[in-house]
């Protein structure tokens, strides 16, 4: 499962860099251009203006596809073993999701909710784990370690942080909101948790997942 993931980021890329090179080549022409060009037959045919190459026209149309497919798409958490060590990666493909994922984080630095399942939301899909669980603890029960994978069989994580804690988590996920562009942010600490949790935003995500 963990290749397979790797090898559709790989080829995720080969698409965005494909999508690139295309747009460089026609002067700059924007997607929206190539998708007036869509003939009444489903061909793509040109680029603004100008011709398209037949064995590029594949990756426009899937490119097209997943942005419009974005909004739709649910938050990811994918477990597997990252460049930095074990790494749960959230990955976030809208803003409207950012945002109520947010509310989550606030929810806890306000002690309005004291746990809080991840992986029992429906909007949230699991890949590599079965079990994600923040709790909120008293500031001075928060250890130095506060993402842990518990014992079993099933790989299943609890995050345990103090309001303060999960205050900071909150800060980071509001830069990215304020931004509104693709970006991430480290929620914990490598080599101290048992996993690097990183939030990820509108970054390249493989097309079949």
């Amino acid at each position: 499962m963990i290749n397979g993931v790797t090898y559709r980021r790989r080829r995720n890329l080969v698409l965005l860099l494909g999508l690139r090179h295309l747009h460089l080549l026609h002067g700059g022409s924007s997607l929206g251009d190539c998708n007036r060009s869509l003939s009444s037959h489903g061909k793509w045919t040109s680029c603004g203006s100008k011709a398209v190459d037949p064995k590029l026209s594949g990756l426009i149309r899937l490119g097209t596809v997943v942005e419009r497919q974005g909004r739709n798409m649910k938050v990811l958490i994918d477990f597997y073993p990252g460049a930095y060590g074990p790494t749960v990666r959230i990955d976030v493909q809208s803003l409207d999701q950012l945002v109520q994922l947010r509310e989550h984080f606030r929810s806890l630095a306000e002690s309005r909710v004291h746990e809080i399942r991840l992986h029992e939301m429906a909007e949230v899909q699991t890949i590599g784990l079965t079990a994600l669980t923040l709790i909120t603890v008293q500031k001075g029960q928060e250890g130095s370690k506060t993402f842990e994978r518990l014992s079993g069989r099933d790989v299943q994580f609890r995050w345990a942080r103090s309001p303060e804690g999960w205050a900071d988590c909150l800060a980071r996920i509001d830069r990215l909101v304020e931004e509104k562009k693709a970006g991430h942010q480290y929620l914990t600490n490598e080599g101290i948790d048992d996993a690097l949790v990183e939030l990820a935003f509108l970054e390249p995500r493989p097309p079949a997942v």
